[in-house]
């Protein structure tokens, strides 16, 4: 960045900006400095060798004119070979049928002899490519060892900024299972594209305006001296919750008694009028709100590992309104309706209409959603914003997107990808905070930290192993951690989760404790080495290390993991990753059932196995520290 644009960038972050004739206001603090993404050392995809492998197909394929996709092998070819082409649009050329399959083979086949010894196979309209696991391994090894936590990383990011709206609960109640997903998912999708290059910028987008506060507000004002909890400082946001569920209960029995209408909800949009309008009452009971919650949500994200550059309510953008109203309007995309309503036109006639200003001149999340979407751009001027939120919001991020698209005068906006998600829902169905059947975050955590410290301190006794204190708090909440993370990320996002206890807290099979006790278990083999001065090298002959079965299984998983970083990006799903490190470890758990390390005799069989089982153990740690899961040393 040149000395000018610094001073561009730095008045955009810092002073009065603007975005298409709307008034950006400065960008408060960060939480945490966003990191420069060309700091770290970050190899080119196509440095790795079946990337490599990919791109030389993928160069013949262009320059043949022949519009194939070249990716991971899927069912049934997963476990046995590396790269896939779909034929089946060759095959409905006519012009090209007489070529067909077999002799695209034949080209590809003489095409990635430069890539080492690669086999090229036909299976009906699938061509199968697979790198000679020798010489894959002569050259993974060795690059994942040199690499180390940056192997699996690449630069096709190219730097650029992603905003990732993440997390987002309510301030003045508690984080329930609900916000689980969001906040897993969000953390673990900024890894995975920070992996690829890109300099991430997670935002908290804190809901902490609207209608739903000014019924809080009107809670307070009849009820507040009626809940004990509201009186002692650790219980307050349970007392504020408990406001809102009484509420909300007695708004309901009102609307079911007169017709729809519930004067607490409109005594609730009163007080939200009033916030906006800057009362001095309703602002010191906002504020009183906010610094509670924020207390009370940090003591989860600290249970989590969670962080974030930025945490910016809605409220930040609620300056923005009127701008909001007059930019949409005088560019048409917006207009009054009958009902004094502020209304989005969308572009896509297949949308409905979205309301952005209320009859009585109030705004809507719609109305800051806009708004923050340009303040994003004048802040951070990003390639992408992603927004990780649940499934039912899909509609709605369709309408703000086609509304945004709208306002930039030479048409040109980022990549704005909604990221949505599966509901975790009760065995009855859906939680819902306004009918209080929750159930609160902290509280999973909790759970599954008292059975992680049960079941270490009955290990620790089986085997006579002592831990103190300190050590046996940390290694349950890593484990506790891990096994709620991993339950949400070994699934792919837009599944729904019914919950049970049984299952996130499962320490068994595919789960988190079993990816971190393979990776602990590796751990102690390599320390183990180097207490015996049997230093791990990459320099070593590798011609044996196929001998052994399953070791090219490894091979082939470690050579492929990079693929799987990248295609968790483009597919914006991190189970990709997790998926892949279950079998990694999977398949390292039943060949060191097979064959010893460190008591082998040969010395030769023993460096490449002491080699093959460091590899592994980086390529697990690089994995799950991508998915935000503690990786014990020890368990």
């Amino acid at each position: 960045m040149t000395d000018g644009n610094a001073g561009q960038h730095n008045e955009r972050l810092h002073g009065q900006a603007q975005y298409e004739g709307l008034r950006i206001p400065p960008l408060p603090p960060a939480v945490l400095e966003p990191q420069d993404r060309d700091l770290a050392p970050v190899p080119n995809y196509y440095d790795y060798p079946l990337a490599a492998l990919e791109g030389t197909v993928n160069t013949h394929l262009k320059e043949s004119g022949l519009e194939l996709k070249v990716s991971p092998p899927a069912k049934p070819f997963a476990d046995k070979v590396d790269l896939t082409i779909m034929a089946h649009s060759v095959l409905r050329q006519p012009e090209r049928g007489a070529k067909a399959v077999s002799g695209i083979a034949e080209e590809l086949a003489a095409t990635t002899a430069a890539n080492g010894a690669v086999t090229v196979e036909t299976v009906g309209p699938f061509i199968n490519l697979s790198h000679n696991r020798l010489e894959l391994a002569q050259k993974v090894l060795p690059q994942v060892i040199e690499q180390g936590p940056f192997y699996g990383f690449n630069d096709s990011g190219n730097g650029e900024p992603v905003v990732l709206d993440v997390s987002s609960p309510n301030i003045a109640k508690s984080m329930h299972l609900g916000h689980l997903r969001s906040t897993v998912i969000g953390e673990a999708l900024s890894r995975v594209l920070y992996a690829n290059g890109y300099k991430t910028i997670r935002d908290n987008h804190l809901g902490d305006w609207g209608t739903q506060f000014g019924i809080l507000a009107r809670a307070h004002e009849l009820w507040g001296h009626e809940v004990p909890e509201l009186q002692n400082p650790e219980t307050q946001v349970a007392g504020l919750q408990e406001l809102y569920v009484r509420i909300n209960v007695a708004i309901a029995e009102e609307k079911e008694k007169n017709n729809d209408f519930s004067e607490l909800e409109e005594a609730g949009r009163r007080w939200f009028a009033r916030l906006e309008q800057g009362d001095p009452e309703a602002h010191t009971l906002w504020q009183w709100s906010w610094d509670l919650s924020i207390q009370e949500f940090q003591k989860v994200y600290d249970m989590l590992g969670v962080n974030f550059e930025y945490v910016l309510g809605e409220s930040v953008y609620a300056g923005m309104n009127d701008d909001v109203y007059s930019v949409t309007q005088a560019k048409g995309i917006a207009q009054t309706d009958d009902q004094n309503r502020l209304r989005l036109i969308p572009r896509d006639p297949a949308l409905r209409q979205l309301t952005i200003r209320k009859p009585d001149g109030s705004s809507l999340y719609s109305t800051r959603d806009i708004a923050a979407l340009c303040a994003r751009m004048a802040w951070f001027d990003p390639a992408k914003i992603v927004y990780v939120v649940g499934n039912e919001q899909r509609e709605y991020f369709e309408k703000v997107f086609d509304a945004f698209s709208q306002i930039p005068s030479d048409g040109e906006t980022p990549e704005l990808k909604h990221v949505g998600f599966g509901p975790i829902v009760l065995p009855e169905g859906r939680m819902s905070t306004r009918e209080g059947n929750v159930v609160f975050l902290g509280d999973v955590l909790g759970e599954a930290y008292e059975r992680a410290h049960e079941r270490i301190l009955q290990n620790s006794k089986d085997f006579d192993s002592q831990l103190d204190t300190d050590a046996l708090n940390e290694l349950a909440r890593q484990v506790a951690v891990g096994a709620v993370i991993y339950y949400d990320l070994k699934q792919t996002s837009d599944r729904k989760i019914v919950f049970s206890w049984d299952e996130i807290l499962n320490f068994e099979g595919n789960s988190g404790p079993y990816l971190q006790y393979a990776h602990a278990r590796m751990n102690a083999l390599v320390a183990e080495a180097e207490a015996q001065e049997l230093a791990v090298s990459e320099d070593i002959n590798l011609e044996r290390i196929l001998e052994d079965a399953g070791a090219d299984e490894i091979v082939r998983l470690l050579g492929t993991y990079p693929v799987a970083v990248k295609t968790a990006a483009e597919k914006y799903e991190p189970s990709v990753v997790s998926e892949h490190l279950y079998k990694l470890a999977h398949a390292f758990n039943v060949f060191y059932a097979k064959y010893p390390v460190l008591k082998e005799s040969d010395p030769e069989v023993r460096a490449n196995r002491l080699l093959l089982t460091a590899a592994t153990r980086q390529v697990l740690k690089n994995g799950l520290d991508m998915l935000n899961i503690p990786t014990p040393d020890k368990m």
